[in-house]
């Protein structure tokens, strides 16, 4: 097991990872909030600006739950912790209908 990754340089692989293969990653960003988001990534831009990658992540958690922010700045990414686990569209949307369902 690989553990918490902290150096940028390996958690922009890592992010680039999740959205090649789709699979969860865990994020510690402030703008995220506090603790660790179950998360996926959409898509990974460069930003000449910034002189910084810009992190596109998937909407909601991996529990359906929307994220407080989606487009981040790789500097703010504290740590991340790569899962095995594939993030599942089909999930979200079971998610939400349920929660539709019930209110």
């Amino acid at each position: 097991m690989q553990g918490i990754i902290t150096e940028p340089k390996h958690i922009l692989n890592e992010l680039i990872a999740s959205q090649q293969n789709g699979n969860v990653i865990g994020i510690w960003a402030p703008s995220l909030g506090t603790g660790l988001f179950m998360c996926a990534v959409e898509n990974v831009l460069d930003d000449d600006e910034e002189h910084d990658k810009v992190i596109i992540l998937k909407e909601n958690d991996q529990n359906g739950v929307p994220l407080q922010a989606h487009v981040l700045f790789l500097q703010e990414i504290e740590k991340v912790f790569p899962f095995k686990t594939l993030y599942s569209d089909a999930m979200q949307n079971s998610s939400r209908d349920n929660a539709l369902r019930y209110h």
